[in-house]
């Protein structure tokens, strides 16, 4: 039995048949007129003169179809890519997943596709600036030649989870000063004194800043820094796991009884390289991390940490570069997230 016939003439797909996307020519072929007035009256242009039902059999066979106008050709008409790029500095982070994914949303909402690259792709961006209409940046330095280059060919860009010292570039990022204070309100709270911190490579800002906030935090609760606390870890569990051994390799009566961690990562490996030195925890040591990724929840003990609203960040980015990137910048507040990972010390408070 044949199947029955198509009004807008576009036959069905058969069962388990891949249904074909809709073309222009099918829209028009539907609507019972040339493709270039289905091309004029979908992109609403104004000057076109087109009676009401002409144009209201365009817009039901475009609906009906299901049909989406190609981005490729859109891109030809108007001279841009609708193509942006967020650079991050280690796309295996789960913290920068989180960011890719609000900002790829709030991306194909306005129409653009979002590329997800490292510091290799965006070199090759700036050198290439037809390519996007514009840059999300999560690996700028807090002082970044790039920058001030990308500006000067008037590439549109916005710094992500990093802030520049280097003019006012537009920027969305967390309170990383303000998070690092809230983990050692926490610490000092449950009793601690001799608190340590892991840190990051201090040319990023977000390394920097939360070191800062660290210094601030035990200054104002009139704790003194010994220098051996203050180590660097990197972003990385096993550059946390290998900064771990400084501070475990201390004497006992100068060992701290917590720490406080650059990000989520490098406080996994501190708590594996711990467990490992056969270190009970958090009884013997407590640590805080920074950013809740997901895996903050399921390591054993599940870890304290600083929530940061990593897939607002990228909404929030995204936002702002299609806005303008005018300037300005974006803070977003942080929390602490109480778990397993911190205690009260051994024993009295030294």
């Amino acid at each position: 039995m044949n199947p029955p016939a198509d009004p807008t003439g576009v036959h069905p797909p058969g069962p388990g048949a891949v249904r074909r996307r809709a073309t222009i020519r099918d829209v028009a072929r539907a609507a019972g007129v040339n493709p270039s007035t289905v091309s004029r009256v979908l992109n609403g242009r104004a000057a076109f003169q087109v009676s009401d039902d002409v144009r209201r059999r365009v817009l039901e066979a475009s609906e009906s179809l299901g049909y989406e106008p190609s981005r490729f050709a859109r891109a030809l008409r108007t001279r841009r890519s609708y193509m942006l790029a967020l650079a991050v500095p280690n796309v295996a982070d789960p913290f920068f997943s989180l960011m890719f994914q609000g900002a790829a949303r709030a991306a194909e909402r306005e129409g653009y596709t979002l590329v997800l690259t490292d510091q290799g792709g965006l070199e090759r961006a700036a050198r290439r600036t037809s390519d996007f209409d514009g840059l999300l940046i999560a690996t700028a330095r807090r002082r970044d030649p790039l920058l001030t280059r990308l500006r000067s060919q008037g590439v549109a860009f916005v710094l992500v989870n990093r802030r520049s010292e280097e003019g006012a570039h537009p920027t969305v990022r967390s309170d990383d000063r303000a998070g690092s204070g809230l983990a050692v309100d926490h610490l000092v709270a449950l009793g601690h004194r001799r608190i340590a911190h892991l840190g990051g490579n201090e040319a990023y800002s977000t390394a920097y800043d939360r070191r800062q906030g660290y210094r601030a935090a035990m200054a104002w609760h009139g704790l003194e820094v010994d220098p051996r606390w203050l180590v660097e870890a990197g972003f990385t569990a096993e550059e946390g796991a290998r900064a771990a051994d400084a501070l475990l390799a201390l004497d006992p009566p100068h060992r701290p009884t917590a720490v406080v961690a650059v990000n989520d990562l490098a406080a996994v490996g501190l708590l594996t390289r711990a467990r490992e030195r056969g270190l009970k925890l958090p009884r013997d040591l407590s640590v805080t991390g920074f950013d809740d990724v997901p895996m903050a929840r399921y390591v054993h003990p599940a870890l304290t940490t600083v929530a940061v609203a990593a897939e607002e960040i990228g909404r929030v980015a995204v936002e702002s570069l299609l806005d303008g990137a005018r300037g300005g910048e974006v803070v977003l507040p942080v929390r602490l997230i109480p778990r397993a990972s911190t205690a009260p010390p051994p024993g009295p408070a030294p």
